[in-house]
């Protein structure tokens, strides 16, 4: 699995929570995508965190869909911090490993 995240300030809670309605309809749903969320770590700053099968996959999101939505946020006044690289030590539930999710479980 491959991460690629983002700590994101902007100008203000309005221009926060307009970009996060419109980057959730238009960006998050992209079926690059494993999982993601977000994290409101203040009334101005959002972490958004995505996960990706791989790191191809990972490239080829944020090729068509991130690089160019970052560039209008970033025009808009928002700084963002990205933060990207492989995943390990992942752990859901207490029990369920990235090994896990990765192969195919059969019963």
């Amino acid at each position: 699995m491959y991460l690629i995240a983002a700590k994101v300030t902007f100008m203000n809670e309005t221009m926060k929570k307009s970009v996060n309605a419109f980057m959730s309809q238009e960006v998050d749903r992209a079926e690059e995508i494993s999982a993601n969320f977000r994290a409101q770590l203040s009334e101005n700053v959002s972490l958004v965190v995505n996960l990706f099968e791989d790191e191809e996959k990972a490239n080829r999101w944020r090729e068509n869909l991130m690089n160019p939505k970052m560039v209008d946020i970033k025009e808009m006044g928002a700084k963002a911090e990205v933060f990207e690289g492989p995943v390990s030590h992942f752990n859901f539930a207490g029990h369920t490993t990235l090994e896990m999710l990765t192969q195919k479980i059969t019963n």
